[in-house]
């Protein structure tokens, strides 16, 4: 059996978009394994160092102190703490966080 050029043109088409799926996959799957773990650190940290518990009341944390603690950058926190579901933002525009 002869491969063609045809043939071997639509072989490495094929093999190198397996790989830059592969390679894509592999990028989003890390992506969402540090954006876990960040949520993870922020939130037990918030929840560590804000639980008031004579009121039963969570207190509010400044994006630059939570940076500070976990030593992440401000841009970062503002991103984790808007997709975490439990980490909820001031409403009055201020840039602090607090555990729903």
């Amino acid at each position: 059996m002869d491969i063609t050029t045809w043939d071997g043109i639509i072989i490495g088409s094929a093999g190198g978009f397996i790989a830059g799926v592969a390679v894509w996959l592999t990028n989003l799957i890390w992506e969402k394994i540090i954006e876990c773990r960040d949520k993870k650190r922020i939130y037990n940290w918030l929840y560590k160092v804000t639980k008031n518990e004579e009121k039963k009341k969570w207190q509010w944390r400044s994006t630059r102190a939570i940076a500070n603690h976990n030593n992440f950058t401000e841009v970062r926190v503002q991103y984790i703490c808007s997709i975490h579901e439990k980490i909820v933002r001031n409403a009055k525009g201020n840039e602090v966080w607090r555990i729903r």
